[in-house]
């Protein structure tokens, strides 16, 4: 497990209710393997409902998470304790347009 992470992965993770927004942080760092350093990163629309993450252009300082580990999959929380974020797959991600939800 100790290599599933490394510098320059990206985590994704999907949130909301009655809408969904996804956000993405880039590992910027790996500090062991119990502690990585992440910035959020941008994402931008490739379609009416799909995001993808724009590597390097960061929205946040750096942040520290203890990732788990899962069916050799990597997680860590994101913003929220009740966030969990995986290791994107390289995959455009569901995202609903602004303005729907409340």
């Amino acid at each position: 497990m100790k290599d599933l992470i490394k510098t320059g992965d990206i985590f994704k993770c999907s949130w909301g209710y009655d809408q969904t927004n996804t956000d993405f942080y880039q590992v910027v760092r790996v500090i062991s393997e119990k502690t990585i350093e992440l910035r959020m990163i941008k994402s931008k629309q490739v379609d009416d409902h799909h995001v993808e993450p724009v590597v390097n252009d960061f929205t946040s300082e750096k942040f520290r998470r203890h990732p788990r580990y899962s069916n050799d999959r990597a997680y860590i929380n994101g913003e929220c304790s009740f966030m969990s974020a995986s290791l994107w797959n390289g995959e455009p991600c569901y995202e609903t347009a602004a303005g729907y939800g409340h």
